[in-house]
């Protein structure tokens, strides 16, 4: 059984000013279902022993001030948010089985978004820094492929009912490796085009418009191609994606 309190509250400063705080307790049970499994595609990885595993238990807080004012015709919204976690037992995998590290896990940062309307005009900038460490066995390391630093940008225009179009662009920024290097940070760009009529929408969306891929900067993989070794993967690896589409609106 757990017992999992939490608490949030709403300050309301005046009509351009907010705020909010909140913290709490969380669990997650042991599961062979997870980020680790999934990029070892679940091969050779051992059922987990429930009666020697322990559940992975949390503690956390976050905090933000929001901003909201009219600048003449436009609207501006700033939000800053910060962020403390703490995971005690984590599921760590060894030798093809899951077991909980030797400490715990802290998760700490902020996040900075700004958005900005201008009639049918959307701009939005956000940045996020996250400093991850593990703490096990007396030591501290940062915890492998947590970026510190992302940036996104969005815009969008639309007439609605009509046309909208949108434009984004993400930066990720360098990671440690399992192996203990350093990996690479990249931008990828994306765009999407949408018109609209009374009974049918089409659409176009491409993704990584520069043809991102981690293979261009190396090989995933160290060995012969009959037994291959491979490295992590932490950036695209499809380049350009384009998808089109229509929507029949019967209604």
């Amino acid at each position: 059984m757990f017992i999992l309190p939490r608490i949030n509250a709403l300050i309301k400063y005046d009509e351009h000013w907010t705020s909010r705080i909140g913290g709490g307790l969380g669990y997650k049970m042991p599961t062979l279902f997870n980020d680790v499994s999934e990029e070892e595609g679940y091969e050779n990885i051992n059922p987990i022993s429930i009666n020697n595993t322990k559940a992975e238990q949390s503690a956390g807080a976050n905090g933000d001030i929001n901003f909201r004012t009219p600048i003449g015709g436009a609207f501006l919204n700033i939000n800053q948010l910060f962020f403390y976690t703490r995971v005690n037992d984590p599921l760590i995998l060894v030798n093809n089985s899951f077991i909980n590290a030797p400490g715990y896990l802290t998760s700490q940062g902020a996040e900075t978004n700004v958005k900005l309307s201008i009639d049918e005009l959307a701009l939005y900038l956000g940045y996020t820094y996250t400093n991850t460490k593990e703490h096990f066995g007396g030591q501290v390391t940062a915890q492998p492929l947590t970026p510190k630093n992302r940036i996104s940008f969005d815009s969008s225009y639309e007439i609605e009912d009509q046309f909208r179009v949108g434009f984004e662009s993400f930066y990720t920024g360098p990671q440690v490796l399992s192996d203990g290097t350093m990996g690479r940070g990249f931008i990828t760009f994306g765009a999407l085009v949408q018109k609209m009529w009374k009974h049918l929408d089409i659409f176009i969306n491409c993704e990584d418009l520069t043809d991102r891929r981690q293979t261009r900067w190396q090989s995933i993989y160290t060995g012969s191609i009959t037994d291959p070794v491979f490295r992590d993967i932490y950036a695209p690896l499809d380049g350009v994606v384009v998808n089109a589409g229509v929507r029949i609106k019967v209604m």
